[in-house]
């Protein structure tokens, strides 16, 4: 049988709840950035940083080619309005 863990932690920056879930002792937020499927948050934490950086090095996910973080994206949409 296996189990999913969902954890919360109060964000010390902002009045928002994180998430953390994990799936048979694999953290399954960071798993997902090793693979290249999700990018580390720095506004919230830099947890992920480490992980993301190896996941890019390796061109693994969406650093196989050409990627722009969304946040980044939406800055640059709101220069051009």
């Amino acid at each position: 049988m296996a189990f999913a863990v969902a954890t919360a932690r109060q964000s010390a920056v902002w009045a928002r709840r994180a998430g953390q879930e994990a799936y048979l002792g694999v953290d399954i937020g960071e798993w997902m950035v090793s693979q290249g499927w999700a990018v580390a948050y720095y506004l919230y934490s830099y947890e992920y940083s480490r992980t993301e950086q190896r996941a890019r090095s390796a061109r693994r996910g969406i650093w196989a080619g050409d990627f722009e973080k969304p946040w980044e994206w939406r800055k640059q949409q709101r220069k051009r309005r």
